[in-house]
Order: C-alpha cells, then structure tokens, then sequence
C-alpha cells in the first residue's frame, strides 16, 4: 500500500502523514523546547550564573518568563509559517504544549489570560491574530479564561526598527480598554514571538497602570527569538 506524501507547510519538502502530519523531519527537529528563561530579563545565560546579567531589564510588574520553542533560524521559520499558514493539524503539532510548562503555569494559577493586540493592517494581512489562538489553546489547557484588555495604540512595527537600541527605546504604546474586573489578581500576557522582550514590557506596565497597580503578571510565548544567536 502506498504512503500518501503531502507537502511540508515551513520547507514544501515532501512529507508523509504516516510520520509527521503537516512538518518534514527537518523541520519538526528544529522545534526545540525552550529551557526555563531568566525571571528578570528573559534570557536563558543567566540561569548558570549567580545573578542576571542585564538587571537593567528588570520590569517590577513582571514576575517570570516561559517560552514552549528555542528558535534557531529554521526553528523561526517554522513559526513564521505557522503564523501565515495556520490550520487544525498545523495547530496540533505548533501548540502542543510540554506538561512541564503547563504545570508550571497552573502553579502559577492565573487569573487570566491577556493575548497582545495585532494591530489591524497586521491583522487583516494575516487573518487572524496569532497571540490570541496561543491564548485560546492556553486557556483550553489551564482552564483559565481569556480577557482582550489591551490596545496597540503605536503605528510603528518592531520589523521597522533595524537595531536592538531602537527596538529597546521604541515604546510600543499600550493602553487598557476594559476596567479590571473584580477578583483579578494574576495575569498572563501571552504572545507569539519575543526578540528583546520590549513589547511584553510595555505591555505589562499598561496593563499594571490601567488596572490600578498591584497585579502579578506572568509572560508566556510560543518562541524566542535572540538575534545575536541566529548563527545557522
């Protein structure tokens, strides 16, 4: 009996539905599980040291950082795909979560769950907003509900912005749109990709403000994305 071959949603290798149902074998080996990142900057390098190396990151609002994927160049590839090319069995291989991080999030027990905003050129070239499907598969897993609290008031993508300076200067311009409701606590930000970590920040500063301070926030995305490690 033959094998049926489809083709590869990232690469457009051949790939058989008997292995890998969307992914050739190249580019589901690149999806490598992130490991615990540093709980002041975000970074990884920190965790072997006695203190983090870049406390000037430091954001009083935020309490820890986890990734599900490490992303080298084609590991980032894969991602950008997903972004533009999501569907059913795309999203069972992106968002399958590890236990371990799901469990460390439920420990985390938040009260919700605040996707990043697209803003709408993005959105509508996309058709969809990939922070907010993370968050629903989230919120599937640790049965918390989804809350659409912020607003991207800047006009200007971080694509734009050529160098780590300008990305770290450039204030992305959050703002809430809902009043905090009662009983919230804890919030997770969720988003799809972090680079800097400059918008997560910013995010969470807005959402901290605009909720009358005092709020544990954890930051949860699907990738990491370090431009000085992209040395495939």
């Amino acid at each position: 009996m033959k094998i049926p071959f489809f083709f590869c949603q990232a690469c457009n290798a051949p790939v058989s539905l008997k292995k890998y149902p969307c992914l050739c074998e190249s580019c589901q080996d690149a999806l490598i599980l992130c490991p615990k990142l540093c709980s002041i900057c975000g970074e990884m390098d920190c965790l072997t040291k006695s203190e983090c190396l870049r406390p000037w990151r430091k954001s009083d609002t935020i309490e820890f950082y986890e990734s599900q994927y490490l992303c080298s160049l084609r590991g980032y590839r894969v991602l950008r795909s997903w972004k533009n090319r999501s569907g059913l069995l795309f999203d069972r291989v992106i968002l399958n979560w590890s236990s371990d991080r799901t469990q460390r999030l439920r420990d985390f027990a938040p009260d919700c769950i605040v996707p990043i905003p697209q803003s709408t050129r993005r959105a509508r070239m996309l058709r969809s907003n990939p922070a907010e499907e993370i968050s629903i598969s989230l919120a599937r897993q640790i049965r918390k509900p989804l809350v659409h609290a912020l607003f991207k008031e800047s006009s200007i993508r971080q694509s734009s912005l050529h160098t780590l300076d300008e990305r770290a200067h450039h204030r992305m311009g959050f703002r809430t749109i809902l009043e905090k409701p009662n009983g919230i606590r804890r919030a997770l930000i969720v988003d799809d990709l972090m680079t800097t970590g400059n918008t997560l920040r910013q995010a969470s500063e807005a959402l901290n403000s605009g909720w009358g301070g005092r709020l544990r926030i954890g930051i949860c995305v699907l990738g990491v994305r370090h431009l000085r490690r992209r040395t495939e």
